[in-house]
């Protein structure tokens, strides 16, 4: 039986599959097993910072410097234009040192032996220890249970809360307002006046950016939340993904 990889299904995927950097952990290479299982499974950050050493140099190639200066690579695995622009304005080096350094950051610092995140990236599938929560074998009475309780929508958080408003205590944006800060500011704008509006003192906002730091969110907005860099910054550091520029997490004042 074919095995299906879960990964390659997605266009992020069939690009981590066919194009430079990800060659030597997918495809034909013949460091394929060496390198990947000598990631993935090394016993210390120590060892894995052994083997991400010897393989940094083989991986960046004129081919892989070529295709992460390509807006369409880039697309594919998953990153658009604004979030190219915002590295590219904000960090040293640009979008090819970008890359590199966050590449060698979590395969040299964090254990990928629990990064589920990577594993499933790089080969297509989990294991039964590296594995996201939601799949572990221990939890799925627990979800199964509580299912009732989740409610999607499909529409843009500006939409949902005019549809929808409320007292909420709780957002967490992720990495889109890279996108609406470049395309449509009012957009952006519109959006944190709709936050506010339906949140009280203390409601939590967290939310991450491809730049090292979210200075797109309007000045009047930023008066009325209190930052926690404190906290944010160690995390940061753990992120298994380890791809974006910086993380916030702001409480209503």
């Amino acid at each position: 039986m074919k095995e299906v990889l879960f990964t390659i299904t997605g266009t992020a995927g069939t690009a981590a599959w066919a194009a430079g950097p990800w060659a030597l952990f997918q495809g034909g290479s013949p460091m394929r097993k060496t390198s990947r299982c000598g990631l993935l499974d090394a016993d210390s950050i120590e060892q894995q910072r052994q083997v991400y050493a010897w393989i940094e140099p083989k991986i960046w190639g004129n081919l892989s410097n070529w295709l992460i200066r390509q807006r369409m690579v880039m697309t594919l695995l998953g990153v658009p234009r604004p979030q190219v622009k915002l590295i590219d304005d904000s960090y040293p080096g640009g979008l090819g040192s970008y890359v590199k350094d966050k590449l060698r950051h979590v395969m040299s610092e964090l254990p990928a032996a629990e990064n589920y995140f990577w594993r499933v990236y790089l080969t297509g599938s989990y294991t039964m220890s590296c594995c996201p929560n939601y799949l572990r074998a221990e939890n799925q009475s627990t979800l199964a249970s509580r299912a009732d309780r989740v409610r999607t929508h499909t529409r843009s958080i500006s939409d949902f809360l005019r549809e929808n408003p409320g007292t909420y205590t709780h957002y967490v944006l992720l990495d889109h307002q890279d996108w609406l800060a470049w395309h449509d500011p009012a957009a952006l704008r519109e959006e944190w006046e709709l936050i506010l509006a339906n949140s009280r003192p203390g409601t939590r906002i967290l939310m991450r950016s491809a730049a090292l730091e979210m200075d797109f969110i309007p000045g009047d907005i930023t008066a009325r939340l209190r930052f926690f860099p404190e906290r944010t910054e160690p995390l940061h550091r753990l992120d298994r993904v380890g791809t974006y520029g910086s993380m916030t997490f702001a409480e209503v004042l």
